[in-house]
């Protein structure tokens, strides 16, 4: 598993400094999108959309932290994954897992921010390993100085004293990348990533914000007229197109079957609650729908489809053919596959180890899939003719590209991040990618296979691991 410590101590510093209540500039439809796409675990939890993210949990956020909370709260959310019972690595009191209410699980992660916020807990800086108790002695800088040098409800007021392997990396890299697991990754420079991603700079405040975040200040007019806008004549026509479809797809009639409490149709259900309301549920086909008709469009000179940019040559090959005969056979099967979709366990709709193991059953490979997330699976035993590639610890982006290029097509590539990692087959040099479910769709059942450069995703989820045909 690649960890890392991309940063500096100064730049480190500034993050940490910046208020808990502070927006980066990133709008709250933006957060909320990049959040459900991005929190499978506790998404399917509790049942979370988008609207209710940002209409329900980001003003719950803001209530408890302040204006334009919600970035951090949800980024640190994302990163740890709720992997316990709350949004934060936190147990709900008095409320089993999993039936916590999503608001009140809000009220009680920024009840323990604020317990950290004035600097005054007396709680120790965690370099404390939890498996073994021991104490990990620090390298780069003092934690406890750093911490000091905070202001008070600053963002590493109450991350420091909560997430330990932030500060592994930062004050013990050296130890903290020798040890055989790593230590969990750097929740630090995973939040500084995600950050920048959105748009944001996590290491300088914008002008239109005060010491407690100020209002939210969307980076662009997040109304639809305001994104018609952006998007030139181009993009205006496939949102016209895709209103269209909508609107057909809701002239369609909903039939009763049998009785007055539920209808349905091929894209819609709807049925009578307990207090005489009605409750419309989206159909998966709505989806699929819309994802043919965005497939069928003709984008002109900005899409796929009039003329293809330099990174979505998906019908020409940009690489040479693999000289070893099984990584080749499943390119080429895996090519003539683009837009279908393999759910091979049957859970949890088409997720990207899904993919790897329909293929080792299709070439009777025997590929070990078994374990909990794409990460965790990288490091299974291979089999006899196959070899593990590993990307060294620490690795920039032009030696991940070199090792990457090296590969042969077909090659099973995997990328490690805060959340479940993800894994498909290389396709082309300087990431080019097949892989499937690469939006995280786990709820709408998954993601069709694509062919694509994924050169940003790479950036801030590392290459790290092949598994290579000898």
């Amino acid at each position: 598993m690649v960890m890392r410590k991309d940063y500096s101590m100064d730049e480190y510093k500034k993050f940490l400094s910046q208020p808990t209540a502070y927006n980066f500039g990133i709008s709250k439809d933006k957060m909320a999108g990049y959040f459900v796409t991005h929190a499978s675990r506790l998404v399917a939890r509790f049942g979370l959309t988008k609207a209710y993210v940002k209409n329900k949990i980001i003003p719950r956020i803001e209530n408890n932290l302040g204006s334009g909370s919600y970035v951090i709260f949800l980024t640190k959310a994302i990163i740890e994954g709720g992997t316990q019972g709350n949004f934060l690595n936190h147990y709900m009191r008095g409320a089993p897992q999993d039936k916590a209410n999503p608001l009140l699980a809000v009220d009680e992660d920024c009840k323990v921010i604020k317990t950290h916020w004035n600097k005054d807990s007396g709680a120790p800086i965690s370099m404390r390993d939890p498996l073994t108790g021991v104490e990990k002695p620090f390298e780069t800088g003092n934690p406890r100085e750093f911490y000091n040098s905070l202001p008070k409800k600053s963002i590493g007021s109450h991350y420091m004293i909560m997430t330990a392997a932030g500060n592994w990396w930062i004050f013990a890299p050296n130890a903290t990348a020798n040890s055989p697991d790593n230590y969990y990754g750097n929740a630090y420079d995973d939040s500084i990533n995600i950050i920048k991603h959105l748009g944001g700079n996590p290491f300088k405040r914008g002008k239109n914000h005060n010491s407690s975040g100020g209002k939210d200040t969307p980076s662009s007019d997040d109304s639809i007229s305001g994104i018609l806008k952006d998007l030139g004549r181009e993009g205006q026509k496939v949102l016209e197109a895709l209103f269209d479809e909508i609107e057909k797809m809701l002239t369609y009639d909903l039939h009763s079957i049998g009785t007055d409490m539920f209808f349905s149709n091929e894209y819609f259900k709807l049925f009578k609650t307990y207090n005489n309301t009605y409750r419309i549920q989206i159909n998966i086909p709505f989806f699929d729908t819309l994802e043919k008709k965005v497939g069928s469009l003709d984008f002109g000179s900005n899409g796929s489809k009039g003329s293809k940019g330099k990174d979505d040559k998906d019908d020409k090959d940009d690489s040479k053919p693999s000289s070893n005969e099984t990584m080749e056979k499943i390119y080429q099967y895996l090519k003539k596959n683009v837009g279908n979709k393999f759910d091979a366990d049957g859970a949890y709709g088409a997720q990207c180890v899904d993919l790897v193991h329909h293929v080792s059953n299709h070439f009777g490979l025997g590929l070990n899939t078994a374990g909990d997330y794409a990460k965790n699976i990288a490091s299974n035993p291979v089999p006899s003719g196959w070899k593990h590639v590993n990307v060294p610890n620490g690795a920039s982006k032009a030696q991940r590209t070199k090792i990457w290029n090296d590969l042969p097509r077909g090659a099973v590539v995997y990328f490690w991040n805060a959340g479940a990692g993800h894994v498909g087959f290389k396709s082309g040099d300087n990431f080019k990618l097949l892989s499937q479910n690469m939006k995280n769709d786990a709820l709408m059942g998954g993601g069709n296979i694509t062919n694509e450069n994924v050169s940003n995703f790479e950036s801030g989820n590392h290459f790290f691991k092949a598994w290579v045909k000898e």
